[in-house]
Protein backbone atom coordinates (compact mmCIF):
# COMPACT_ATOMS: atom_id res chain seq x y z
CA UNK A 1 0.00 0.00 0.00
CA UNK A 2 1.52 3.41 -1.18
CA UNK A 3 0.90 6.51 0.26
CA UNK A 4 1.54 10.15 -1.22
CA UNK A 5 2.10 13.11 1.04
CA UNK A 6 0.79 16.30 -0.50
CA UNK A 7 1.98 18.90 0.21
CA UNK A 8 0.05 22.64 -0.10
CA UNK A 9 1.63 25.15 -1.95
CA UNK A 10 1.70 28.00 0.78
CA UNK A 11 2.95 25.35 3.07
CA UNK A 12 6.06 24.65 0.51
CA UNK A 13 6.89 28.30 0.28
CA UNK A 14 7.33 28.51 3.92
CA UNK A 15 9.22 25.49 4.50
CA UNK A 16 11.66 26.88 1.54
CA UNK A 17 11.79 30.60 3.13
CA UNK A 18 12.48 28.98 6.51
CA UNK A 19 15.42 26.72 4.82
CA UNK A 20 17.35 29.54 3.30
CA UNK A 21 16.80 31.64 6.30
CA UNK A 22 18.15 28.27 8.31
CA UNK A 23 20.89 28.16 5.81
CA UNK A 24 22.11 31.72 6.13
CA UNK A 25 21.96 31.54 9.86
CA UNK A 26 24.69 28.35 9.73
CA UNK A 27 26.72 29.70 7.65
CA UNK A 28 27.08 32.73 10.07
CA UNK A 29 27.65 30.86 12.84
CA UNK A 30 30.30 28.58 11.23
CA UNK A 31 31.83 32.24 10.17
CA UNK A 32 32.23 32.89 13.86
CA UNK A 33 34.51 29.90 14.31
CA UNK A 34 37.92 30.28 13.49
CA UNK A 35 41.89 29.22 14.35
CA UNK A 36 44.23 31.54 14.36
CA UNK A 37 47.09 29.34 11.58
CA UNK A 38 50.86 30.64 12.80
CA UNK A 39 52.47 32.28 10.68
CA UNK A 40 49.68 34.20 8.94
CA UNK A 41 46.74 36.79 10.05
CA UNK A 42 44.45 35.07 8.25
CA UNK A 43 42.26 32.72 10.73
CA UNK A 44 40.77 29.80 8.89
CA UNK A 45 37.06 29.45 9.41
CA UNK A 46 34.08 26.90 8.61
CA UNK A 47 32.49 29.33 6.68
CA UNK A 48 33.95 27.16 3.36
CA UNK A 49 32.31 24.21 4.54
CA UNK A 50 28.97 25.50 5.52
CA UNK A 51 28.62 27.03 2.66
CA UNK A 52 29.24 24.00 0.16
CA UNK A 53 27.23 22.19 2.52
CA UNK A 54 24.06 24.87 2.95
CA UNK A 55 24.40 24.26 -1.02
CA UNK A 56 24.68 20.79 -1.22
CA UNK A 57 21.29 20.44 1.31
CA UNK A 58 19.28 23.37 -0.71
CA UNK A 59 20.52 23.02 -4.46
CA UNK A 60 21.73 25.62 -6.24
CA UNK A 61 18.27 28.10 -6.74
CA UNK A 62 17.78 28.07 -3.16
CA UNK A 63 21.46 28.01 -1.96
CA UNK A 64 22.48 30.74 -3.75
CA UNK A 65 19.24 32.93 -2.19
CA UNK A 66 20.62 31.70 1.06
CA UNK A 67 24.34 33.23 0.13
CA UNK A 68 22.23 36.38 -0.76
CA UNK A 69 20.80 36.57 2.15
CA UNK A 70 23.61 36.21 4.34
CA UNK A 71 25.39 38.89 2.22
CA UNK A 72 22.63 41.28 3.22
CA UNK A 73 22.08 40.57 6.60
CA UNK A 74 26.59 41.24 6.36
CA UNK A 75 25.49 44.48 4.51
CA UNK A 76 22.85 45.59 7.14
CA UNK A 77 25.04 45.58 9.75
CA UNK A 78 24.53 42.23 11.62
CA UNK A 79 27.77 40.71 13.16
CA UNK A 80 27.50 37.35 10.65
CA UNK A 81 31.36 38.11 9.42
CA UNK A 82 34.01 36.45 11.58
CA UNK A 83 34.24 38.23 14.41
CA UNK A 84 38.64 38.90 13.97
CA UNK A 85 38.57 42.26 12.23
CA UNK A 86 41.99 43.81 11.84
CA UNK A 87 41.04 46.39 9.73
CA UNK A 88 40.43 49.98 9.82
CA UNK A 89 36.71 50.55 11.12
CA UNK A 90 36.96 47.63 13.02
CA UNK A 91 33.47 48.13 14.68
CA UNK A 92 31.59 47.57 11.05
CA UNK A 93 35.08 46.33 9.49
CA UNK A 94 34.21 48.43 6.57
CA UNK A 95 37.92 47.60 5.31
CA UNK A 96 36.92 43.94 5.01
CA UNK A 97 33.84 44.65 3.12
CA UNK A 98 35.34 46.87 0.72
CA UNK A 99 38.42 45.03 0.48
CA UNK A 100 40.98 47.33 1.91
CA UNK A 101 42.69 46.77 5.02
CA UNK A 102 44.85 49.80 6.85
CA UNK A 103 47.06 47.94 8.35
CA UNK A 104 47.06 44.21 10.14
CA UNK A 105 47.99 43.44 13.85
Amino acid sequence: MERTLVIDHSTLIIRRAAAVIVGALVVAAAAQVSVPLPGTPVPMTLQPLAVLLVGGLLGAPLGALSMILYLAMGAAGLPVFTRRCHCWGSHGCWGRRVGTCSRIR
